[in-house]
């Protein structure tokens, strides 16, 4: 085979190989955006189905604290009671405290227009003293709005309560007071939906409670790092040595694959999709959906297809490899290693297919030429092996550029040539044989070394339907003895 077959293979096979990758790339790439826009969608469907809870969550929440407070605001005993500026007992609030209790609420506290603490319960009295919750902060923040509500941080039993606060106003309209009711809040129904997690968090504090299952704990956020909250610097803490090192959650906003979602690290670690639910004063329902198995997914979709387009191009770097292999044997086996034509095996493999074709008229004439160097052993002998296989090398250089393309050169052994030509009647061969012999004295690379060039003699052939190769190459090879013994550098024919 040829320099230009061994191309066209390689050609072919990274043809073929990129085709198929880039094929494979789309078909795959295709494949991975419509996995990707099912993950999406099913992922903001069930967003927006968190969000309608959250949303009417909060809602009822809100309207229940609301309604609540005010009724109770506005109560004529309530009233009474705070304008008596008296100490308030349970047995004066029980009335209230069983229609509360069906809201699953109660009061918690009770002050007068300055803050004095009118009504407060043992267990209340004591988040106070520990200054879990701040009577004067609601009080004030009371003052400023009609109804506020807060969350405190000392939890004494399942979960966390709210406290909300409105003002007691008099037949006057005058400010006389504040009463701040407990709402108990069940936040686990909430979580019944497989792997969501579940943050009441707190802007202005950075602080909250992070839910899963049953379990909670208290976290405290990282605002440098927590982007999803607002830039205000948080208050300081007064039992800030509650949010231990193992409580701090940091929650940034990443993007990956054509998909927003946030990276939850700390208390617990993972990447998740996140719907929010405002409440007030800061405060508000974040549900946290996992989406580590979707990203996964995605991910290994992007693997398998970089991995099938890797494995179809080290395929075709073998492949690759593979033919130069094959080319470099063949070349080892077909090719005379000083001159690069070919050699005597390749004449015994691809000439006699030649004469079938001869014989069939595909061919119209076979000739054949057989060149020896005229007295070769003592260029040897006189100027050494290296300049004695620097005139092959020359030699054979100057019969492949004087050949045509569709001759056969062959170095046959030693210092012999074969010339296999088709097509060129005795005529035509004779002229191109002394043609040849009279430029090979004029080679410039070989006159440099052997000033008087060298010579050669030739013996020319055709050969006749139905003979064998052998008996023309042994008439020919007659023909060349014959043009030694008669004095070289000539040709016979």
């Amino acid at each position: 085979m040829t320099k230009g077959s061994k191309k066209a293979w390689l050609a072919l096979i990274w043809t073929v190989g990129l085709s198929f990758a880039c094929y494979n790339f789309i078909h795959e790439f295709y494949d991975f955006q419509k996995i990707k826009q099912v993950a999406s969608d099913d992922l903001n469907t069930s967003m927006e189905a968190f969000s309608v809870i959250s949303q009417k969550k909060s809602r009822s929440l809100l309207q229940r604290m609301e309604v609540n407070n005010k009724l109770l605001a506005q109560h004529p005993d309530i009233v009474h009671l705070i304008n008596q500026g008296n100490q308030i007992n349970n047995d004066q609030l029980a009335q209230f405290q069983k229609t509360l209790a069906i809201s699953k609420s109660r009061i918690s506290l009770i002050t007068d227009k300055e803050g004095r603490i009118l009504y407060a319960p043992k267990h209340y009295l004591n988040l106070l003293q520990s200054n879990s919750i701040a009577d004067k902060q609601l009080f004030i923040r009371t003052q400023e709005e009609s109804f506020t509500w807060d969350i405190y941080f000392q939890i004494t039993e399942d979960h966390p309560k709210i406290l909300s606060s409105t003002l007691v106003l008099n037949e006057q309209q005058k400010t006389i007071g504040q009463v701040i009711i407990e709402n108990d809040v069940q936040w686990i129904p909430l979580l019944q939906i497989e792997k969501t997690k579940l943050l009441i968090v707190n802007d202005y504090y950075q602080v909250g409670f992070y839910y899963e299952s049953e379990d909670y704990k208290k976290v405290r956020l990282n605002p440098q790092h927590t982007l999803i909250f607002s830039d205000t610097q948080s208050k300081p803490l007064t039992r800030l040595e509650e949010f231990q090192e193992d409580t701090l959650l940091s929650i940034e906003e990443k993007q990956a694959l054509g998909i927003n979602y946030y990276q939850v690290d700390g208390a617990f670690s993972g990447n998740a999709l996140m719907s929010r639910a405002y409440l007030s004063e800061g405060w508000s329902i974040v549900f946290l959906v996992p989406i580590g198995d979707e990203l996964d997914q995605l991910n290994d979709e992007i693997f398998e297809l970089i991995q099938n387009i890797l494995i179809i191009l080290v395929i075709c770097c073998v492949l690759h490899r593979f033919i130069t292999y094959h080319f470099r044997i063949v070349s080892l086996t077909f090719t005379d290693e000083l001159t690069g034509l070919h050699n005597r095996q390749h004449y015994k493999e691809f000439i006699p297919p030649l004469t079938k074709l001869h014989d069939r008229d595909k061919i119209s004439h076979f000739g054949l030429l057989v060149i020896d160097i005229d007295h070769f052993k003592s260029v040897n002998d006189t100027y050494g092996h290296p300049i004695g296989d620097l005139v092959l090398k020359e030699l054979a250089t100057h019969l492949t550029t004087t050949c045509r393309e569709t001759d056969h050169i062959y170095r046959f052994g030693g210092e012999e040539f074969l010339i296999i030509t088709e097509g060129d009647d005795l005529e035509q061969l004779i002229a191109f044989a002394n043609r040849l012999r009279e430029s090979v004295t004029g080679i410039k690379e070989i006159k440099t070394k052997i000033p008087d060039g060298i010579t050669i003699s030739v013996g020319v052939a055709l050969r006749n339907k139905e003979e064998d190769l052998k008996d023309l190459f042994k008439r020919t090879d007659d023909l060349l003895y014959a043009a030694k013994q008669n004095g070289r550098n000539r040709v016979e024919f």
